[in-house]
């Protein structure tokens, strides 16, 4: 082994030790910088033999992570004599190796990695000047810094959720899982400097928004989350020009017809640099946004006329229920808060004149009936000053006026129910999804079971059909069907009520958890009477966790049985 490729498994291992730490949860662990991660989780493994095996599964991911990062170490600063370029990439081991990772935002769901580099920077300082590295070394330092750190950010959040089970799932689904991880890896954009904002803020928008949270976890099992980009199910749309109809909704009596002008949101988004998007509830509108960033990001969309190096922009309008809308520079509150600070001067207008900027707007059915009208000039003035960028919108029926889509030259769009190709495909998926995490080859043969099934019963059941059309509901019926072997609901109402069963008793039951004290579930659907009925009646779709908490505090009844519907009159 040359001394470049030993230094480059070192820094590897650094990055992938590092990881773990984070991965395993534990801070008193991870704030101890001299802590083996490691060999804390392979001493929770059963057996020695598991112990062996975990070992040299996070061994292959320092391998894993070496292999990406050996080209950029060898190929930057080419003229750099070699000496200078070993001691850098020691200096970045001796970075991850030294820091005690302490901050509570490390331990964050949409961890960053310009904000590890930085903290990394804090938690260690003066190591090129230890080092003795020169001025071009310095710069290679941190630019292998900044990459290393995107490797751990990934792993962190490719690995399954840290759990006592997980680590036996690792172990059954080693192969996978590091199949998986390689593929994130090798799909994460390409930063072309140590300072390049853009390849910074494309990562993060992969690590926020490539989640898909396949509802209905396995008895026994909490919900999972997947790469959106391997789970989405291509949605089919009806534009305004292909079809008269205004309305959305069951308007298709025949299971099997093909609304005409039917086609795929990929076939529209070249036709227009402005789209309105409508949909009912839970036809997949954000999840659709998602998919919009993320697959822009990662050049999925580059053979689309005008979609190549394309920068997304999304913002959630539920954030801005009772605040102004954003100017561009607050632009990147939903993803990217902590690297906003480094963004540079202007660098949202710029994308936004270039033309190389997409607005994805989510939701403005999901603010009062008040400030639609705000949303329309809000984007009226975004138009005007930035005509050259692209604009999504998203929207249930009936929160968007008619007259202001027209006037922007916005086509309208309007999500349409599966089609039975398309339950069929989403039924497949989320089975798949279920077998993936399944922890036992009985457990993957039951869910082939369960899955044919379904399959089955959906074809003999139109009632059942026509539920599954909705991506959601679809959803909760491969969930509810196979938590309750096989017994499914006739219709939407009942539906809602069983899986209101499922989440307030059967779930947290079946999972070990305590039921709340004091609380039938009788009270607990009371109390989500309330917070809904608050909720509606000051014109929001969600609210603060502290502001629902003091809400049940104040209504909660007490021990005199007042029903909290006449507490809240």
């Amino acid at each position: 082994m040359s001394g470049f490729e030993g230094a480059v498994l070192m820094l590897g291992s650094a990055v992938v030790k590092s990881a773990a730490k984070l991965w395993l949860g534990d801070r008193t662990v991870a704030a101890d910088a001299a802590a083996q991660a490691v060999d804390l989780l392979a001493a929770r493994t059963a057996s020695a033999v598991e112990q062996r095996r975990l070992r040299r599964m996070f061994e292959q991911m320092e391998e894993i992570v070496a292999e990406r990062l050996a080209p950029l170490a060898e190929h930057e600063f080419r003229g750099m004599p070699e000496h200078e370029r070993l001691a850098a990439l020691e200096a970045v081991s001796e970075t991850f190796a030294a820091a005690a990772l302490s901050d509570a935002d490390l331990f964050t769901a949409d961890l960053d990695a310009g904000f590890v580099c930085r903290y990394l920077r804090r938690a260690v300082p003066g190591v090129p000047e230890r080092f003795l590295l020169s001025a071009d070394a310095t710069e290679f330092y941190h630019r292998v810094l900044r990459e290393s750190c995107a490797y751990l950010v990934q792993i962190v959040t490719t690995l399954p959720r840290f759990q006592t089970s997980a680590l036996t799932e690792l172990l059954r689904r080693e192969t996978q899982v590091l199949e998986l991880l390689r593929e994130v890896l090798a799909r994460l954009p390409q930063s072309r400097s140590a300072g390049d904002f853009e390849a910074d803020y494309r990562r993060q928008v992969v690590t926020v928004l490539d989640r898909m949270s396949l509802f209905g976890a396995t008895i026994g099992a909490s919900s999972r989350q997947y790469p959106l980009s391997v789970a989405y199910l291509s949605l089919g749309v009806v534009t305004e020009d292909a079809d008269n109809r205004q309305g959305f909704g069951d308007i298709f009596e025949d299971d099997d017809a093909v609304p005409v002008g039917l086609a795929r949101i990929e076939e529209i988004l070249p036709r227009t640099t402005r789209l309105l998007v409508r949909g009912e509830a839970g036809s997949g509108k954000t999840t659709l946004l998602q998919w919009i960033s993320v697959r822009c990001v990662q050049g999925d969309l580059a053979d689309l006329p005008g979609w190549a190096d394309v920068v997304p922009f999304f913002i959630r309008l539920r954030r801005y229920a009772s605040a102004p809308f954003p100017a561009p520079e607050a632009f990147l509150t939903e993803v990217g808060r902590h690297i906003a600070d480094e963004m540079p001067d202007g660098w949202v207008h710029d994308q936004l004149r270039s033309g190389r900027a997409v607005v994805l707007v989510d939701g403005v059915d999901e603010l009062v009936e008040s400030r639609w009208r705000e949303v329309a000039q809000w984007l009226r003035e975004l138009i005007a000053a930035f005509p050259a960028a692209r604009y999504v919108v998203t929207s249930r029926p009936g929160a968007v006026e008619a007259a202001w889509p027209r006037e922007e030259q916005f086509v309208v769009a309007e999500l349409q129910p599966m089609q039975p190709r398309d339950v069929t495909a989403f039924v497949h998926r989320w089975h798949e999804a279920m077998r993936a995490q399944s922890l036992d080859d009985d457990e993957r043969r039951k869910l082939d079971e369960v899955e044919a099934r379904l399959a089955a019963t959906l074809l003999d059941r139109r009632g059942l059909r026509r539920i599954a059309r909705n991506p959601l509901l679809c959803a909760l019926l491969c969930a509810l069907h196979r938590d309750r072997n096989a017994q499914l609901p006739e219709n939407r109402m009942e539906l809602y009520e069983i899986s209101l069963h499922l989440l307030l008793e059967r779930r947290d039951k079946e999972r070990g958890l305590p039921h709340p004290q004091g609380l039938s579930r009788i009270e607990q659907t009371l109390l989500l009477q309330d917070i809904a009925y608050w909720l509606v009646r000051n014109g929001w779709s969600d609210a603060e966790t502290d502001r629902v908490f003091e809400r049940v505090r104040v209504d909660r009844p007490a021990s005199t049985g007042v029903p909290i519907q006449e507490r809240a009159r």
